[in-house]
């Protein structure tokens, strides 16, 4: 094993639907949002999350974590039942 290897983060994520999220995951992925510029988008929120899923799209969310430490949030979806029967996401 080399040094880099040894350095490189333990990256693992649990995939939720919007809704199972805890509210401590909600408030961190808020706060990511608010404090990266490019993330102040309504549509990177959880609220654009839920409120989708709520609208019938399949959605789901990779909560990712580095070192066992939250480290981001990736909402995607199914565009149906198909595309999730072969594991076809689209963000």
């Amino acid at each position: 094993m080399t040094s880099s290897a040894m350095m490189s983060p333990r990256l693992h994520a649990r995939v939720l639907e919007s809704e199972a999220l805890s509210a401590g995951e909600v408030a961190a992925w808020d706060d990511l949002c608010q404090g990266v510029p490019q993330f102040r988008s309504a549509f990177y929120s959880h609220s654009f999350a839920l409120a989708a899923s709520r609208a019938g799209y399949r959605v789901r969310v990779a909560v990712l974590y580095a070192d066992g430490h939250l480290a981001g949030f990736f909402p995607f979806q199914y565009s149906g039942r198909l595309a999730e029967a072969f594991g076809l996401v689209e963000r």
